[in-house]
């Protein structure tokens, strides 16, 4: 979409994806690679090898990648998980960030809370409230700018560095955090775990449409259009995914 306008919400799937436009509604784009250096008035959903956003999102952006980048401005919030995430130094995001990777880097500006778990953790950039980090490796670089508490979770064997030139508004705190996860991890790992749940999210999802379809007044919504058909299905898939993944890491 290189120069053009859509008046729509875009679905697309295809081995390369570019959107160079503008798009005046709700985007779900799942390839190898994703990039978006137009404009999109709407949310973004984004599942890729590779998603490259250097443009303007109105909505919030939701991406699962092995490598996420933004580079351009977020007016909500971004929900990232992935295996390397980087906020670079010209991203701006207006609301909240939550990131889940292996290596996380950001050094953009966050214009309120930043949730950020990984193995590795780099804070270069600037966060106008609370920062809360969970990771085996957390670093808080000189340049980074918090406007309120820093709330570092490590486990016994972690490293977390706080350097001196690091301004924060608040209250710094550390937490060595006792894991019993590596002698109940053997579901993670098998193949079967993931096949249930993909059977289960699918056969609730095709329960729903059917009772949509011969019962509408059961649901307060209405599904008139495919932009409202989209927007309900982003909410429906981040409500599945991103909660549970949340509540396993709080516990």
């Amino acid at each position: 979409l290189a120069g053009q306008t859509l008046e729509d919400s875009l679905v697309a799937s295809a081995a390369t994806i570019e959107i160079d436009g503008n798009v005046r509604g709700d985007v779900a784009a799942f390839a190898e690679r994703v990039r978006i250096r137009g404009n999109v008035e709407g949310n973004v959903f984004a599942g890729a090898r590779e998603v490259l956003v250097t443009g303007r999102v109105a909505g919030s952006l939701h991406m699962a990648c092995e490598s996420c980048i933004l580079e351009g401005e977020v007016t909500g919030n971004v929900y990232s998980a992935g295996e390397q995430i980087t906020l670079a130094g010209s991203s701006k995001v207006g609301w909240d960030a939550a990131l889940l990777g292996q290596g996380i880097r950001i050094d953009g500006v966050s214009g309120r809370d930043l949730y950020a778990a990984g193995e590795s953790i780099d804070l270069r950039g600037q966060v106008g409230r609370t920062v809360t980090t969970h990771g085996q490796r957390v670093v808080v670089h000189d340049s980074a700018r918090i406007g309120r508490d820093l709330n570092i979770q490590v486990p016994e064997d972690g490293e977390a560095d706080v350097e001196s030139g690091a301004q924060i508004g608040g209250d710094v705190s550390e937490t060595l955090v006792e894991s019993d996860f590596h002698e109940d991890r053997s579901v993670w790992f098998e193949g079967g775990f993931y096949l249930r749940a993909f059977v289960y999210i699918t056969s609730a999802f095709l329960v729903g449409l059917v009772l949509h379809a011969l019962v509408p007044g059961i649901f307060y919504g209405h599904l008139e259009t495919s932009g409202d058909f989209l927007r309900c299905l982003g909410f429906g898939v981040v409500a599945l995914v991103v909660t549970p993944i949340v509540l396993f890491m709080c516990a």
